[in-house]
């Protein structure tokens, strides 16, 4: 490793002490869950909300948000204040890999599906009037969204073809080897 990829590991992070980020994301992280877990309630409880088409990707979404907020925060805040891993192993540096990189990025392709699924529900209603074109434009297209984003970051992290060095001072052990 040279010198100028040395200066960019360390310009990585941001230059507020872990103390202050740990506490400032509890601050935040505390509210959020509770909206969360709120939200997730209202839909699932009010039959109309929870047979709408347009709420099943804001449901998948806020279940996957839930659980990166219950994880993924909770590991960093407690690295934080220990300076390192909170489990010093292999499966606890690659489930946080999984929630921390592979959920994050599963948000963003279940919000790019909910944008094209948007568009067809108000510009297209006719290919979604019928149950089978409902299986056929909704409910499949969200469930290979869903099985893609989990089977990739998956294979991935947990079955790397690479060999993974976890170093366990480093949040999420240090970068996974596929990066």
């Amino acid at each position: 490793m040279n010198v100028s990829e040395d200066t960019d590991l360390v310009l990585a992070e941001v230059p507020i002490p872990r103390w202050i980020k740990s506490w400032f994301l509890l601050a935040l992280d505390i509210p959020a869950v509770f909206y969360t877990i709120y939200l997730l309630y209202r839909i699932v409880s009010i039959r109309n909300l929870r047979e709408a088409l347009h709420n099943h990707v804001i449901i998948v979404l806020l279940v996957i948000s839930l659980v990166s907020q219950l994880t993924g925060v909770c590991f960093y805040v407690v690295y934080s204040k220990i300076d390192q891993v909170w489990l010093a192993s292999p499966f606890f540096c690659n489930l946080w890999q999984f929630v921390d990189i592979g959920l994050f990025d599963m948000i963003g392709m279940l919000l790019a599906y909910a944008a094209i699924e948007r568009h067809v529900l108000i510009f297209h209603s006719s290919l979604v009037n019928t149950r089978r074109k409902r299986l056929i434009f909704h409910y499949i297209p969200l469930s290979l969204t869903i099985i893609y984003g989990l089977s990739v970051y998956i294979i991935l992290i947990f079955f790397a073809p690479c060999e993974n060095l976890y170093d366990y001072t480093q949040p999420l052990c240090g970068s996974p080897c596929y990066l």
